[in-house]
């Protein structure tokens, strides 16, 4: 999945098969037919942008994306950063939301699979820091273990890209692609050439 690109890229991404995690924060949700799209609660943007998570804009946001259909992701609230005290930030937030989706729980740097219970869970998005996410493989397998679903976060780099294949992770994303014409190419490269790695984008 790429970011909340709109106009003319509609039509490349139709034609990859490709979707978009959308925050939707500032915009309605406007997904095309069969869309493999998912739905991020916007923490990780509210952090870089140096302000607490803005539960309200979410809860709009969450509206919007009802409307919109099931996405194949949906992140639950969580603390960038926030190690445990994120786990129980998002496991507070998981009885607020609707059962519809298919919610996710965000792991990061201070958390293993011991810390985690993914029963009301769909799946697990790896979060974190660079080094953290080397232990992808590790919640992969927790996650299918329990039958449950991974999304390896941020997946900027042909190397995150190789590596989420790798270990098997369902889907991905990344919005690095969209700020550089070749790395959309890259990306786009890999995907026709590498049949093997087709992971949702």
């Amino acid at each position: 999945m790429v970011g909340e690109t709109t106009g003319r890229n509609v039509r490349l991404l139709k034609s990859l098969g490709w979707g978009r995690m959308w925050i939707a924060r500032d915009r309605n949700i406007q997904v095309y037919p069969n869309e493999p799209w998912g739905f991020d609660n916007g923490a990780y943007r509210d952090y870089t942008a140096g302000r607490d998570f803005d539960a309200d804009s979410f809860l709009r946001s969450l509206d919007r994306a009802m409307g919109a259909g099931i996405p194949r992701v949906a992140v639950t609230p969580d603390i960038v950063g926030g190690g445990l005290h994120s786990r129980d930030f998002s496991m507070e937030w998981r009885g607020r939301l609707p059962d519809e989706f298919p919610w996710y729980i965000a792991v990061q740097d201070g958390m293993t699979p011991d810390d985690v219970d993914l029963s009301r869970f769909a799946g697990v998005f790896i979060g974190g820091t660079n080094k953290y996410k080397a232990t992808a493989g590790e919640w992969c397998r927790f996650a299918q273990s329990q039958g449950k679903m991974l999304h390896y976060g941020r997946c900027g780099t042909i190397g995150k890209l190789e590596h989420a294949y790798e270990i098997k992770a369902d889907s991905l994303d990344s919005t690095s692609m969209m700020w550089h014409r070749k790395d959309w190419e890259k990306y786009i490269y890999h995907w026709l050439h590498r049949p093997q790695m087709r992971l949702d984008l």
